[in-house]
């Protein structure tokens, strides 16, 4: 199991497409409808301006709904700390990271701070943060030598999604009952890992990685940080939202997910009927230990 798609709500759809479309060069795959969206989220009809999917071609996970909402819905990351409790990061794997990087400031992007070079297991990882609108983080990595499927301007996106979590272990049994594996766990500390992340001296981040062996899109990052504590951002998650906020995996057996999730005293919504062109299908919604929001969707038959 990995995300099949992650959301981020945006004051500007077509300012949005700029960047992920123009920039990223990722492709549309979908104008989903809003009111389908409006019944899964449970909000009132019109919140909704409008929605784009986009996805990198060949990918098979990690694509990204884009969703329009009134400028003065709050911001999830607002005024967040570095350690604070909320949806982090999207993670985008790139080939030739320098030359991204140059490509990026000509567009008249900044970058958070210089790229550092650090391993995490036997990878060697270039990697640096980029803010955008809305407060979304996107962290732009490459793994030298690894081949990755990418738009034709040398993106892969979204490979990782990074949610913070005071407790990795519960966070993760939480997404084994929805399907997902557990793959690398690390430790990471030292000067590089500071400066990248904005620790303070001596902090330690602790990662776990879930999702499936055979892809990097769409897989789950969860972090804590040992050292150092922070707010909690989650109750902010509920759409309408800017920012990233809630994220959607596909299927095959829904009662069977919904019977897990309730066994371990996960929070779920109440089902949903969602009409829209072609066969009307049901969906949920899960609510994680650390309050991040995920939407259940069948597969399409």
């Amino acid at each position: 199991m990995n995300y099949h798609h992650l959301c981020v709500g945006t004051a500007n759809l077509a300012r949005a497409l700029e960047f992920w479309q123009g920039i990223l060069g990722m492709a549309v795959k979908s104008r989903p409808d809003v009111a389908m969206l409006e019944t899964l989220w449970d909000l009132p009809t019109g919140t909704i301006r409008g929605a784009c999917q986009l996805e990198t071609p060949s990918a098979n996970a990690g694509a990204l709904l884009l969703v329009e909402f009134d400028a003065t819905t709050p911001a999830v990351r607002q005024q967040a700390g570095v350690t604070d409790l909320c949806p982090k990061n999207l993670d985008v794997n790139c080939i030739d990271l320098p030359a991204r990087v140059r490509a990026l400031q000509a567009a008249g992007y900044r970058m958070r701070s210089a790229p550092v070079d650090y391993a995490i297991g036997d990878l060697q990882v270039r990697e640096v943060q980029l803010p955008l609108e809305e407060g979304v983080n996107l962290v732009l990595a490459e793994i030298l030598g690894e081949p990755l499927v990418t738009t034709p301007t040398h993106y892969g996106a979204i490979t990782s999604v990074v949610t913070t979590t005071a407790d990795i272990e519960e966070e993760s049994r939480f997404f084994e009952a929805l399907g997902f594996q557990r793959l690398d766990r690390h430790r990471l500390e030292g000067p590089a890992i500071e400066t990248m992340v904005g620790l303070p001296a001596g902090g330690v981040l602790h990662m776990q990685l879930l999702g499936e062996p055979a892809t990097r899109f769409g897989r789950a990052e969860l972090v804590s940080y040992g050292g150092a504590s922070g707010a909690d951002h989650y109750p902010r998650t509920r759409p309408p939202a800017l920012g990233l906020f809630r994220a959607a995996i596909r299927v095959r057996d829904m009662p069977a997910v919904r019977r897990a999730c309730s066994r371990a005293g996960y929070a779920l919504t109440d089902v949903v009927s969602l009409a829209g062109p072609g066969k009307p299908c049901q969906a949920c919604s899960v609510q994680s230990p650390s309050g991040w929001w995920i939407d259940l969707l069948p597969l399409p038959a």
